[in-house]
Parts: C-alpha cells; structure tokens; sequence
C-alpha cells in the first residue's frame, strides 16, 4: 500500500481533515487542516495534491483549474 510506504519515510498522513488554508512563504509551505482534533497549522516542505480535478489544494494555491499542469501554471 502507498500508504504504508510514505508513513515509513516519516510523512504524516492525515485522514479525516479537511485542508482550509494553504500559505506558501519562501521555502515552506503553511497549510490549516481541521479535523477531529480541531484545527491545526502544521509547515511543511512540500504539500502534495491528490485530491482530484476539482482539488481544494489547486484551488488555494491559486491554480487555474481550466488549465492543464504543463500551461506552466505553477505559483512561485
């Protein structure tokens, strides 16, 4: 499972949370999830979207969805 494979590289997977903010500052990326715990700010290097043509993280970022990925539509 891929799922087994990214927790053993020590990245935290978090099910059950909705992403509500995404702030990008330099080289780190700040997103705000809320979950069962409540809401939390966790940085992190990279935020990696999987979550499909209507994607809450493209949206955020400032993504155009009526693009494709290689229109060279990538914030910086």
């Amino acid at each position: 499972m891929p799922g087994e494979w990214i927790a053993e590289l020590g990245v935290p997977i978090r099910r059950g949370c909705a992403l509500v903010g995404l702030a990008a500052d330099g080289d780190e990326v700040t997103i705000e999830v809320s979950g069962p715990d409540g809401r939390e700010q966790p940085r992190c290097a990279y935020l990696v979207g999987c979550d499909g043509g209507r994607s809450t993280v493209r949206r955020l970022a400032g993504f155009d969805p009526r693009r494709g990925a290689d229109d060279g539509d990538v914030p910086r």
